[in-house]
Parts: structure tokens; sequence; C-alpha cells
């Protein structure tokens, strides 16, 4: 998981600099998948540039729910991801204090081929694209 995720994120960070040379990746900023994935959307607008990127968090829209409920969850998510970076969780068994990863964490190896294949596709086509053109 660690090897794929760093993989779509050095293609990403490619991609940026192909139309935006002086881009700086400094900080976390730098190993942000849905940042990063965001950047490259606004570089290479349209479906034909367009890729499914996985370890990305997904946005549920709670509806009816009273506000300071929604600020509170908002609160702890970003503390979670604080606490639980993408690119630490899947690199290193524990966190930089020796403690297990706060949450439920679990891996299936078969679900888990199919998704780098899809990556894999993706990528071979979008280098096409944007490095060959």
């Amino acid at each position: 998981m660690s090897v794929t995720l760093h993989g779509i994120e050095l293609f990403l960070k490619a991609a940026i600099l192909e139309k935006a040379p002086n881009e700086q990746f400094g900080g976390n900023v730098g190993h942000d998948l849905a940042r990063l994935h965001k950047r490259y959307a606004n570089l290479y607008p349209g479906k034909k540039y367009a890729f499914e990127v996985p370890f990305r968090d997904e946005e549920v829209v709670l509806a009816n729910t009273d506000s300071r409920i929604l600020e509170e969850l908002k609160l702890r998510i970003a503390e979670h991801k604080r606490a639980t970076p993408a690119d630490q969780l899947h690199r290193y068994p524990r966190d930089t204090d020796g403690n297990p990863w706060k949450g439920f964490h679990f891996f299936e190896a078969s679900s888990f081929a199919g998704l780098i294949g899809q990556v894999q596709e993706d990528i071979a086509r979008l280098k096409e694209l944007i490095f060959n053109a």
C-alpha cells in the first residue's frame, strides 16, 4: 500500500511540475494525495485526464444535523487526519511516539490487486497524454 501511495504521489508531482515547473511541495502538503490531486485536476481539467485516486477521504453529508455537532465532527476528523497521516500509516506500523495507530485498519490483498492494476493502467495512459504530447 505504501509503494502504491508513493507512486501516485510521485506521478501527481511530476504531472504538476510539467505544467507548473516552479511549484513547491513543502511540508505535509507534498504528501497529501487529496491536495495533490486537486492541484492536478485544476491543471489538467477534462475527462481525458481524470482518474480515480485511492487513499482519499470521502466527505459524508449529514442532513438535518445540528451545526454544533457537525463542527465538532469536523474538528475530530481534522484531529484524526493530523494524528494518522496516510503516507505514514501505510509505511510504518507505529506512530512517531511508538504507539500503534489509532483506529481500525485492515488490508485485503486480492481486492487491492485490482486497484493496483487500475492505477497502473490509468498512470500509463496519462503518462502518454502528459509527457509525450
